[in-house]
């Protein structure tokens, strides 16, 4: 019966020891498979950040572009550009065929304002 409680004991060992060992492999696998996560995840984030980095160089290309554009210099040269003159050059006058001949209106206070400041004038005084 020795023979057989000995057999017992060394059987518990050594399924205590393949359950240890099997408990140790799925630990390893664990912990290599969170690494892969996280690797998978760095990448993700790099991939992330090299778009961001070229998406803030162009808005600043962008930036710079639209304040080039709009300089006073650049809005000069490109109104030359399209023939109009700067204030106190000559005006060029157009003449456009079959059209009739223009004449300055005359300078005309609205009706409704001239009404009105018949209404208010007495109340005035000498006042202008």
């Amino acid at each position: 019966m020795v023979d057989t409680a000995a057999r017992a004991r060394t059987r518990r060992v050594r399924l205590v020891a393949w359950l240890v060992g099997a408990l140790v492999v799925l630990a390893l696998l664990a912990a290599v498979a969170f690494h892969v996560q996280l690797a998978q995840g760095q990448l993700e984030l790099d991939r992330l950040a090299r778009q961001t980095a070229a998406a803030r160089e162009q808005y600043q290309q962008s930036r710079l572009d639209y304040a080039q554009q709009s300089s006073p210099a650049a809005i000069g040269y490109r109104a030359t550009a399209l023939g109009m003159v700067r204030d106190g050059d000559v005006p060029t006058y157009l003449t456009v065929p079959d059209a009739p001949a223009s004449s300055p209106a005359p300078d005309q206070t609205s009706t409704t304002l001239q009404d009105g400041w018949k209404k208010v004038k007495p109340h005035l005084g000498t006042q202008p």
